[in-house]
């Protein structure tokens, strides 16, 4: 589970698509009752203020068949969770709203396909909660538990997908609440990577096997193959953060020099294909990152100015690409590369550089260019 950078900028592996009514991933509730009608009634509703009323009208109602009142309360939390459909965002109330429905289905003997479905949906999206520590405290225990949950049913393929795909990455040691398995996660990514149940959620399987491939020595077209399925089932998918990783990981293969013989032209073409993106991402960053190291060794400090300038400036997204563009302006300051030499300047920017701490955000390069 890549919990920090879940925490940092909000990313849930296969989020789901909103559309009018029904949120996607959540199964109408089919009943031919009265609940059923008010429910339908809700789904098909354009203003969303009368359908949550519809929704609050059922999940309330403790004579509504359990499914029905599951299926409202999961339509809520959701709603809750996302802060959309007219709700304003409330983790804690998407929690309990998320466990009332999971008590309702756990206690319910005879479910229906579409209950069964909502109910490993309930599992995966508690899992994600606790994995996150969104309206409650961070439990890497429970949220594993209920990913096992939800990995093992077999009647929501798209939740199942996304379950194993936060397990296998749990293997890999993402937050290491288990013991390292690169075989089993291996494992779990070409299980996800092979089925076409949640798009999304097989373009990130095969980023992640691209990158367990790297660091068990696979052959280099084995890993660059990887990359470039990852791309093609992202651009599918429409997943464009997936794409866009994709691409700042085929970046690195050509950049690095460890797998083929270093190919700068082939990596700025993928890294400037991430930064061409409309919305600034984590992911963006890391290629501005990139390219502004790129620039820097070439000796075109004023375009390697613009790219650490860019980084510095987007520090919510992630920290560790910002603490290495810090080093490098404070280099940059001190040497009056690409701007006026300014030592007091250079030495506030390197000490912003390597204040953190944190394994997961400071960069070692940065400590190294700081003791330059």
């Amino acid at each position: 589970m890549k919990l920090s950078m879940k925490q940092n900028i909000g990313i849930i592996i296969g989020a789901f698509v909103f559309f009018s009514g029904i949120i996607q991933g959540v199964t109408p509730y089919t009943g031919e009752d009265q609940w059923g009608n008010i429910l339908r009634d809700a789904d098909q509703k354009n203003d969303q203020i009368v359908a949550i009323k519809l929704y609050e009208q059922v999940a309330g109602d403790i004579k509504a068949v359990p499914c029905a009142r599951a299926y409202a309360k999961l339509q809520l939390g959701t709603r809750y969770f996302h802060g959309s459909h007219g709700l304003t965002q409330n983790d804690e109330r998407a929690r309990e709203l998320y466990e009332d429905a999971k008590d309702i289905l756990d206690k319910t003997p005879q479910k229906d396909t579409a209950c069964l479905k909502n109910q490993a949906k309930v599992w995966l999206e508690l899992g994600q909660i606790y994995c996150c520590g969104r309206g409650t405290s961070q439990n890497l225990g429970k949220a594993r538990e209920l990913f096992e949950k939800a990995a093992k049913q077999t009647h929501n393929l798209d939740a199942q997908a996304v379950a194993n795909l936060e397990l296998a990455h749990d293997y890999y040691c993402y937050n290491c609440d288990v013991k390292k398995d690169l075989g089993k996660a291996r494992e779990l990514f070409e299980k996800v990577a092979s089925q076409k149940a949640n798009p999304s959620a097989q373009a990130r399987a095969l980023y992640s096997l691209a990158e367990l491939y790297s660091e068990t020595k696979y052959k280099p077209d084995e890993i660059r193959r990887a990359f470039e399925n990852a791309a093609a089932a992202a651009a599918d998918s429409n997943d464009t953060f997936s794409q866009a990783e994709a691409w700042l990981g085929l970046g690195h293969f050509y950049w690095d020099g460890k797998l083929v013989p270093r190919d700068l032209g082939r990596a700025q073409e993928y890294f400037e294909k991430v930064t061409n993106q409309a919305v600034a991402s984590v992911v963006q960053v890391q290629a501005w990152v990139a390219l502004g190291e790129m620039y820097y060794e070439r000796g075109d400090f004023s375009k390697a100015l613009e790219f650490f300038n860019k980084v510095n400036e987007q520090q919510a997204f992630y920290v560790k690409a910002v603490t290495l563009a810090r080093a490098f302006l404070g280099k940059m300051y001190s040497n009056g590369h690409g701007v006026a030499q300014d030592v007091q300047k250079a030495l506030e920017l390197l000490n912003q550089a390597t204040q953190i701490k944190d394994n997961y955000t400071a960069d070692p390069r940065a400590r190294a260019l700081a003791r330059f």
